[in-house]
């Protein structure tokens, strides 16, 4: 430890600003784009040189991406590669994941990272030849708990295709059903029951971001539902809280309890549907959609059924000018809903409960098992960049 010493980050590097990109640049080559939250297009030319470090500037802000290729950093990033810095790169990047970039927003309207707030930032730097060992170090080390976590992440994966066809046999075994590979619907025998487009069940609410700039809008009692907040089916409370005045201000309604929420907007939407239902009265912001459903569906059999159409309604995701994916609200009201009477819609949800249970415990366990290894990395890098592991 002797040998390391204590400088300000502004002192060990420069954040270079990411460039804007047309619309029109998007898919013209084979160069990764990066906005902040990782890659999400290919250009034509790189504007970093590599490898290079792309940090979150607006929006995801704080997260750190590392590439072994020249890329396109987008303008809500900051980068850093060999022309900025003088200290090992590699041990740059796992220095800035330790620091925790992504817990202080500068307040602006959109949460952003200021690079003042991450110039400011004590670092602990050891020697070169010190950087290097520490950056290999951890180069062995992550892999491995990489590896871990990519085995458990991929069981989750298979449960919850388990899940998805638990819920379609339950389904389609009320009405003798049948889906094709393209999950297009077909009829054995007769029907009871008509097959409704959702738009005349639902009612479907968009969100909104009040202004940051505006205090009295933010830190209030009343949960605002954002996609970082929809990782389980249920959502009691969110990350942020908005304020009466807020909600007002900013032409937001209170969601009923047991409103079916989607997220509609975000590179989520290249693998994955997020669905939760509310158990509190929540509002939402303008990456989500919302449907209040009449009296005639069960809002948990409709949560059901969405996870059951999941996969089909991926393959409905489109792209915006920017690169971001989207599901047009046009889609959801078009969506064929099998409307079951209601003591069959309450027959589904009780199979699915019941035979669930095993799925539910494993993903439980599986996702425990994450994040404890997500600790343990975070932890490890944190002690080897700082000194207090030898290595």
């Amino acid at each position: 430890m002797s040998q390391f010493h204590k400088q300000r980050l502004k002192y060990l590097t420069s954040l270079k600003y990411g460039d804007a990109i047309k619309a029109e640049e998007h898919g013209s080559g084979s160069v990764p784009v990066y906005g902040s939250n990782g890659q999400f297009s290919e250009t034509s030319k790189p504007n970093t040189q590599a490898p290079v470090i792309v940090i979150g500037r607006k929006g995801s802000f704080g997260k750190i991406n590392w590439s072994d290729e020249s890329v396109y950093a987008t303008d809500t990033t900051f980068f850093v590669d060999s022309t900025a810095t003088k200290v090992d790169l590699r041990w740059l990047y796992y220095y800035l994941l330790s620091i925790g970039l992504d817990t202080e927003s500068d307040d602006a309207a959109v949460p952003g990272l200021s690079r003042e707030l991450a110039y400011s930032k004590y670092i602990i730097v050891p020697p070169s030849l010190k950087q290097r060992r520490i950056a290999s170090y951890l180069d062995r080390e992550t892999s491995e708990i990489d590896r871990l976590i990519a085995a458990k992440e991929r069981l989750l994966t298979l449960l919850s295709e388990k899940r998805r066809a638990l819920i379609t046999h339950a389904i389609t075994k009320t009405h003798q059903l049948k889906f094709d590979k393209y999950q297009k619907i077909r009829f054995d025998g007769n029907v009871d029951f008509p097959v409704v487009p959702l738009k005349y069940l639902t009612k479907i609410s968009g969100g909104a971001t009040p202004n940051r700039a505006e205090r009295e809008y933010w830190e209030g009692d009343i949960p605002w539902v954002s996609p970082k907040d929809m990782k389980s089916t249920r959502i009691f409370d969110s990350q942020e809280h908005i304020t009466e005045r807020g909600l007002s201000a900013s032409g937001l309604n209170l969601l009923p309890v047991h409103s079916l929420m989607i997220v509609v907007r975000g590179m989520i939407l290249a693998h994955s549907m997020p669905v939760a239902l509310n158990e509190v009265p929540v509002t939402i912001n303008q990456d989500m959609r919302a449907l209040t459903f009449d009296q005639r569906v069960l809002p948990t059999f409709a949560l059901l059924y969405f996870q059951g159409f999941s996969s089909w309604l991926l393959t409905q995701v489109t792209e915006s000018a920017h690169g971001t994916k989207k599901l047009d609200t046009e889609v959801i009201q078009s969506l064929p809903f099998m409307l079951f009477p209601l003591k069959d819609q309450e027959a589904v949800v009780d199979f699915v409960a019941t035979s669930s249970n095993t799925i539910n415990l494993m993903e439980e366990r599986t996702m425990q098992t994450i994040q404890l290894l997500n600790e343990r990395r975070s932890a490890l890098i944190a002690s080897a960049v700082t000194g207090e592991l030898e290595v």
